[in-house]
This record gives structure tokens, C-alpha cells and sequence, in this order.
């Protein structure tokens, strides 16, 4: 693949991925390196890749039963790695201690389960220190419902990341969750979790109602079309794919002069 032809996005436009049918279809070649192709693209997500976290995560849920099609697929994202080689994670020195962070989810998008997909970005100050895109564990029977167990997943981690800091900088510091959907925005601000349409969601999830009350997160509304979060729940176009990473701080390295 060293001289293949890059593209601008890992995964195209609209791409669904799901299991083989026939299961005779099922690659058992071992010329076919599957997973230890997808295990260096995972190592490249989780370090300083995160606009390839979507992608690895669609094909890591197919290790014992892909086909050409995801084949095709996990070398597209090494065409895209190729085309953006000198890019990375970068940080920036910043003067702002202030946490921000993006949640969204894509409703229904399994199609082999109906799961819905979480993804999020945490930032401290102007810098990306945490990512996820990951298959939400139950299936959500709205987007309301998808989107409010978003919030909850990301705010598990945020309680983490809080606590590390006060005992690195012995300070409270304040944090903002934006999310994209009015009506979680709603069900988040309600004292009673009673209505029929959401009362048979977890009470785990609930947890962040009480995060809000001791004034350890605030959730803000924010426009889909500013949704960072969103380009690690589903393939988008190569200008929003761009534009996104860019504000996830995923850009060409700087060349440093020695």
C-alpha cells in the first residue's frame, strides 16, 4: 500500500458494514491480515489518531467472520493514512484549565444489532486528552434516549479526569458538555424521570442529573453542524470530516528547527 491512492475520509460516505450471510463467504485465507492490520490501525487510534477511531471500531466488531468488504474497508483507511501521514495529535501550550466536552450519538446505526453508537471528545483547554467511539450497550429505543446515554458515558469519564486533576492541581476545575439534542437537553433538566417514553431507561444513567445539582458538569445545547463529536459515530463528508479533526487539533505536525 505504500504507493496507493489516497482519499480524503477512512470510511465513504453512507458505508454500512455488516455480517457475512453466507458464511462460506467468510475469509479464512491467511494471506488476508486482518486483525493485525486492525490491531496497528486500533494502536494508531488510541495514541494519536482519533480520526480513525470510528472506522477501527466498525471493523474490530468483525475479527471472526469478514469478508472482502471490510477488507476493502480497513485498506481504505490506510489510504487515507497515507494521504494525511504527516498529520498527528497535536497540543498546544495554553494558559485556558477549563474542560469541554463533545457528545453525540448516531441512532440505530448497527445494523446488525440496532445498537446506537456513542462518541465524545474531552478537551482541556484547547487540547484533545480523551476520546471514545464505541457501540452503546443497550439498545435505545429513541434518538433522545441514544443520545442521553452519550451524555451519561461521557460524564463517567469526566468524573475520572476531574478527580486526576484536583490531585495534580488541587483545584475544582469547571466543565461544559455540549450535545446536540434539545429533547435530552430537556429530559436532563426534569426532577422526574416518570415520563413513558423514558422511564425505562437505567438508572445508571440518571447519575448525571446529580453531576449537574452539585454543579460538577453543566450541559449546553449545541448545534449539530459545531458537533466535533460527531465525526466519531459515523462517516461524514470530507468537508465536515476535515473541519472537525481540525478542532480536534488532529493537523500537520509543525516542523520543529533545531
Amino acid at each position: 500500500m505504500q504507493n496507493c491512492k489516497p482519499v480524503a475520509t477512512p470510511m465513504a460516505l453512507n458505508s454500512k458494514l455488516t455480517v457475512p450471510k453466507d458464511k462460506s463467504a467468510c475469509i479464512q485465507d491467511e494471506t488476508f491480515d486482518y486483525r493485525q492490520l486492525l490491531g496497528g490501525l486500533m494502536y494508531l487510534s488510541v495514541c494519536t489518531r482519533p480520526d480513525i477511531a470510528f472506522a477501527c471500531s466498525q471493523l474490530s466488531q468483525f475479527n471472526n467472520s469478514f469478508d472482502r468488504s471490510h477488507w476493502i474497508v480497513a485498506k481504505r483507511i490506510l489510504r487515507y493514512l497515507a494521504g494525511t501521514i504527516n498529520c498527528s495529535l497535536c497540543y498546544v501550550k495554553s494558559i485556558n484549565c477549563y474542560l469541554r466536552a463533545y457528545t453525540d450519538a448516531d441512532w440505530g446505526n448497527d445494523e446488525n444489532g440496532r445498537k446506537s453508537y456513542t462518541g465524545y471528545v474531552i478537551k482541556l483547554g484547547n487540547n484533545t486528552i480523551n476520546w471514545e467511539s464505541r457501540k452503546q450497550r443497550c439498545v435505545a429505543l429513541s434518538s433522545t434516549e441514544a443520545e442521553y446515554l452519550a451524555i451519561g458515558d461521557v460524564c463517567k469519564d469526566i468524573c475520572f479526569i476531574k478527580n486526576l486533576l484536583s490531585e495534580i492541581v488541587n483545584i475544582n476545575i469547571p466543565c461544559i458538555v455540549f450535545n446536540d439534542n434539545q429533547s435530552a437537553q430537556r429530559l436532563l433538566e426534569c426532577r422526574e424521570f416518570c415520563h413513558k417514553r423514558t422511564k425505562h431507561i437505567d438508572i445508571r444513567y440518571h447519575f448525571v442529573t446529580d453531576l449537574i445539582k452539585n454543579d460538577s458538569v453543566s450541559v449546553k445545547y449545541l448545534s449539530t453542524d459545531k458537533m466535533i463529536a460527531d465525526v466519531l459515530t459515523k462517516p461524514l463528508c470530507v468537508q465536515k470530516h476535515c473541519s472537525f479533526i481540525e478542532n480536534m487539533n488532529v493537523r500537520v505536525m509543525p516542523t520543529i528547527s533545531i
